[in-house]
């Protein structure tokens, strides 16, 4: 088992977590922390390292919007040194896979993440109307 820490700009982290325990039930050692332009970085970062602080002595894998932004950054700042990972690009797809494989003790966190760099293109398509109905 490992915890997640969902950050991301505003309110999407909320709305991932409440998806989640939509689809699955409610979910322990799920966090999401929204960064709004108002948050100084100190105490963002802080926020994370709390939660981080909270989840010990299991991993954590921490899940961001965008990679190298601000919420990335602050969860950057906050594993130096440790054995959390962070996944930058959250979707529902992404935190069902987390959720669902972090009850199987003989998965690895390192296993799930690189697992979903692996997969998780696959739950992106294109459509438009010509290519769906035809002409």
């Amino acid at each position: 088992m490992f915890g997640i820490i969902i950050c991301s700009h505003a309110d999407l982290c909320k709305g991932l977590k409440s998806s989640v325990e939509m689809i699955v039930g409610k979910q322990e050692l799920l966090v999401a922390l929204p960064f709004y332009e108002d948050t100084p970085l100190e105490e963002y970062s802080q926020q994370i390292k709390d939660e981080i602080d909270k989840m010990a002595p299991l991993q954590c894998v921490i899940v961001t919007d965008l990679a190298n932004a601000t919420p990335y950054n602050s969860a950057l700042s906050q594993i130096f040194h440790t054995n959390h990972v962070i996944l930058s690009g959250a979707s529902l797809p992404m935190m069902l896979i987390l959720i669902t494989k972090r009850l199987d003790d003989q998965v690895s966190l390192e296993e799930v993440c690189n697992e979903i760099v692996m997969n998780c293109k696959e739950f992106v398509s294109k459509t438009n109307s010509v290519e769906f109905f035809g002409e």
